[in-house]
């Protein structure tokens, strides 16, 4: 790798699997793009202090894999002065906190459930950063449940694509389905 990158990933709603997408894209870029990669924690949930004992059982990648449990989102973290290549950033669900390091990543994921009884939250996000900060053209968009015509009517009202992330079901042990989805995020 030439230079480090930061991926940021942000959940809508708690609960949205922004940890466990950003454990599978930790194992594939280890696994697979053989990069020196550190774990960001924004979201103060304190899950991955939980995630290095079961990461130092299941990951085996000695040496290349780095965890940042409990970080501020609300300057530059120490973290990006470590020896890594890729940085992924868990920014968890509460926008306000991590946004300040949340925008500094070069890239940004936001992970949204569009189920009707979770469409509110949706509304007053996108109405937030749509209009308000006027960034969305340098986000991605993933969805994990809502029906296509939901899908259909939120790209057409946003004017912004809005991609399925599949359900990966161990992040530690990737298949080829996984990767595949992955590799699109980096």
């Amino acid at each position: 790798m030439d230079r480090k990158e930061s991926i940021g990933i942000l959940g809508v709603q708690p609960g949205v699997g922004v940890t466990h997408l950003g454990v599978a894209m930790m194992e594939y870029s280890l696994r697979y793009r053989r990069s020196r990669t550190a774990y960001v924690e924004l979201s103060g949930n304190h899950e991955i202090e939980q995630l290095q004992d079961v990461a130092g059982r299941r990951f085996h990648h000695a040496g290349r894999a780095m965890f940042f449990p409990n970080q501020s989102g609300n300057s530059p973290g120490e973290w990006m002065q470590s020896e890594c290549d890729t940085y992924i950033v868990d920014a968890g669900s509460d926008f306000y906190r991590s946004k300040n390091e949340f925008m500094r990543c070069d890239r940004k994921l936001i992970l949204m459930s569009l189920s009707p009884w979770k469409r509110q939250e949706v509304e007053q996000f996108m109405t937030y950063i749509y209009k308000g900060e006027k960034w969305c053209n340098s986000i991605t968009l993933l969805a994990h449940l809502g029906n296509k015509e939901d899908k259909k009517d939120f790209q057409k009202r946003y004017k912004i694509p809005i991609y399925c992330c599949p359900y990966i079901e161990d992040p530690f042990h990737l298949k080829e389905a996984d990767t595949k989805f992955l590799s699109t995020l980096f």
